[in-house]
């Protein structure tokens, strides 16, 4: 089934969406969930919560890429999830975020431009970099699982991070100035 039957589906108000939703992308989104909450039963309540968002999104919205569209839905429902349980206690989450904040120059505010100028960012990295880069922050992966992964030593991970945000850094700031 292609994204365009399932995104149908939701148009026609077919229950039949939110099956091949799960059949299609499940495994996906409750990989998301699970890296940010790391429990099975809250991945499983948040995977219900997207599920239900995206039946209530679509339509209107017709997304052109149903796995980001779902994949930012079920992000943000486990991130706010994460925030209500552990709201008193330090997670890796938080770290990943601290981490990733340094590279954003605080001058920078308007959230689409961060966002599409990080998306050509990332279009120009080496894949290996990229692939590094969107496990630990989009997906919120331990640097010891990215090691895993790929094969490679956590030093390794830390050092293409460290080096990545640098430059994410540096590119944010020309492209502020360019503006």
């Amino acid at each position: 089934m292609t994204d365009h039957e399932i995104i149908d589906a939701y148009w026609k108000r077919s229950e039949n969406a939110l099956k091949m939703t799960e059949q299609k992308y499940g495994k996906y989104l409750r990989t998301i969930g699970f890296n940010v909450l790391n429990s099975i039963q809250d991945t499983e309540e948040c995977m219900n919560d997207t599920l239900l968002k995206a039946w209530n999104a679509i339509p209107p919205a017709r997304p052109d890429r149903l796995s980001s569209f779902l994949g930012k839905i079920m992000r943000h429902q486990a991130i706010d999830q994460y925030r209500h349980y552990q709201a008193d206690k330090r997670f890796h989450l938080e770290v990943v975020l601290d981490e990733l904040q340094t590279a954003i120059p605080s001058t920078i505010e308007d959230t689409v431009i961060i966002q599409e100028t990080i998306n050509d960012f990332l279009r120009n990295l080496k894949k290996e970099n990229r692939m590094i880069f969107i496990r630990r922050y989009w997906f919120g992966d331990s640097i010891k699982n990215i090691s895993t992964r790929y094969q490679i030593s956590q030093s390794k991970v830390k050092t293409s991070l460290f080096r990545t945000r640098n430059e994410l850094n540096h590119y944010l700031m020309e492209e502020n100035t360019n503006e």
